[in-house]
């Protein structure tokens, strides 16, 4: 179900993405477990396809969706945990 509003309470404070922040970290933790360079090639894959393909695709929506509402949460949320706001 879509939601009726644009959500930026919880992990949504920190990141404009928390679903990929925790998905790439728990492959960084995979290469880092077992030292691999195929999982750090996965890691790196998936990295990329989430940061340009991904993510500009729905912030493209969202912004569609919700229009300056979004463009301001953009402006005072990073898209990644430690970077400034876009």
């Amino acid at each position: 179900m879509t939601p009726s509003y644009l959500l930026v309470r919880g992990p949504y404070r920190f990141t404009r993405n928390p679903m990929y922040v925790a998905a790439i970290a728990i492959w960084f933790g995979w290469t880092v477990f077992y030292g691999s360079a195929a999982v750090l090639v996965g890691l790196a894959a998936i990295w990329t396809a989430v940061e340009f393909a991904v993510v500009p695709f729905e912030e493209h929506r969202l912004e569609e969706r919700w229009g300056e509402a979004y463009r301001e949460y953009r402006r005072q949320v990073p898209r990644w945990i430690g970077s400034r706001a876009v």
